[in-house]
């Protein structure tokens, strides 16, 4: 099977990807017909949802001078134990703040981001939208994928360039659901990305220990697959050694891809003769 370069997409879809993906001439879409039950096991989603739900029981949530969440209630979340950390647990770190727990923080800042919640003097609660989506799953998690894709910065919280792996990430969603059935290398991927953004190879200086490419990989691996992919269920993931730079990372595409994703004009065979 030869791949052809690019995908085989024409400009005009590469530039959708890349800069309007979810214009209705993209290559790339969204279904809304999947079930709430294909989410139930997507840890994370669960946790923004009982923080929409613990809002909702409370009103209103008092937050801190700074406007971050209260103590009281950053307890009140982690007690679900939707997820956990053996650290918090065993007292290594105290559970203070809504910075102590990353998943907690997120919660917050995505849902206030994705018009969910808001705040107001000085407190927080939930928007019309977030009333009216409260009971539906689906809507929910699209309206936070769209969120994550379009308003989030991937960069939030690394030391790498702002655009890698973010900048067209509809572009390796596409490969990933062409090619994600069976399980390939992550370096298979960063490939296609880098026939695409090659010049991105700059933004990574050589140091004397890793080089550009190794650095890109690393970063399009961590935000495309370990933070993107694992946070919206769309990946399994493998691991072969234990030597950190020399270990190979494998991915497989979950159901729940075909379930969130459509192509659109035959895209999906274009890549193949």
């Amino acid at each position: 099977m030869n791949y052809l370069p690019f995908g085989g997409l024409n400009p005009q879809d590469l530039t959708y990807l890349i800069y309007d993906p979810f214009n209705e001439a993209s290559p790339i879409g969204l279904r809304e017909d999947f079930k709430n039950e294909d989410l139930s096991h997507l840890k994370m989603f669960g946790f923004v949802k009982q923080l929409l739900l613990d809002v909702s029981a409370s009103k209103s949530i008092k937050l801190t001078v700074k406007g971050n969440l209260n103590r009281k209630f950053v307890h009140q979340l982690y007690a679900h134990r939707i997820i956990t950390s053996k650290y918090i647990d065993d007292g290594t770190i105290k559970l203070l703040k809504e910075d102590d727990f990353y998943p907690i923080h997120f919660s917050h800042f995505i849902t206030k981001m994705a018009g969910l919640t808001r705040k107001y003097r000085n407190k927080l609660s939930l928007t019309k939208k977030g009333e009216k989506l409260l009971g539906d799953d689906t809507a929910i998690y699209l309206t936070l994928l769209k969120t994550y894709t379009t308003k989030f910065n991937w960069s939030y919280m690394t030391y790498d360039p702002d655009d890698v792996a973010q900048l067209g990430w509809a572009y390796s969603m596409l490969n990933f659901i062409r090619y994600g059935a069976e399980e390939r290398k992550v370096d298979f991927y960063v490939d296609k990305y880098l026939e695409i953004f090659h010049e991105m190879l700059g933004e990574f200086p050589q140091n004397v220990h890793l080089s550009p490419e190794y650095r890109l990989s690393s970063c399009f691996k961590n935000r495309f697959f370990g933070r993107f992919c694992d946070l919206f269920g769309f990946a399994e993931e493998r691991v072969e050694g234990e030597d950190i730079l020399k270990r190979q990372f494998f991915v497989k595409k979950t159901p729940l891809v075909d379930k969130v994703f459509k192509i659109k004009k035959n895209a999906l065979n274009f890549g193949m003769n």
